[in-house]
């Protein structure tokens, strides 16, 4: 039940954040933090109890980890400052939400439900970005990765890495 519950979380995270200005904005990277967190309280509140827990291989955990870990680092110590803290909770929420993937996401229902989102999602976020296109002074697509509060704030070169992750 609450695997189930957790999926629509994630499911419903994943439409939301590619509809909603790309998951680009400071509010979605707040929503993706408070995702993270339910799936991941969520699941410690289930496992408490058992004596064993899946477990993702140990060399992509610790390389998980310690990508997470260098990025936090990296923002620690660096001079530039040109990798923000909005960046370093993206980086984390979505690396822990990887693993939780990895070890729990293993019913073949659940994961034909967050495919079937990202491709209706996709496709919907495709006709946003025509009609962008179309009716803005703007020369390459961005789907629904842009701000439409401003009017300079559009985001093609995530929109093309999306389209190719995709």
């Amino acid at each position: 039940m609450i695997l189930k519950f957790q999926s629509w979380l994630l499911t419903i995270g994943l439409a939301i954040a590619i509809l909603w200005r790309g998951g680009k904005s400071l509010d979605a990277t707040w929503g993706l933090v408070a995702l993270t967190f339910a799936v991941i309280a969520l699941q410690w509140w289930q496992d408490r109890k058992k004596k064993t827990v899946p477990t993702a291989s140990n060399w992509l955990t610790w390389c998980t980890y310690l990508f997470m870990g260098l990025s936090i680092l990296s923002w620690v110590l660096s001079s530039t400052k040109n990798y923000g803290f909005d960046e370093i909770l993206q980086t984390v929420s979505l690396g822990l939400l990887f693993l939780w993937a990895t070890r729990y996401l293993q019913q073949s229902t659940i994961k034909k439900t967050i495919i079937k989102t990202l491709q209706i999602a996709t496709l919907v976020a495709c006709v946003v970005g025509i009609l962008v296109y179309v009716g803005q002074p703007i020369n390459r697509m961005v789907g629904t990765f842009f701000d439409w509060r401003f009017h300079t704030d559009y985001w093609p070169n995530a929109w093309a890495e999306y389209l190719l992750l995709v």
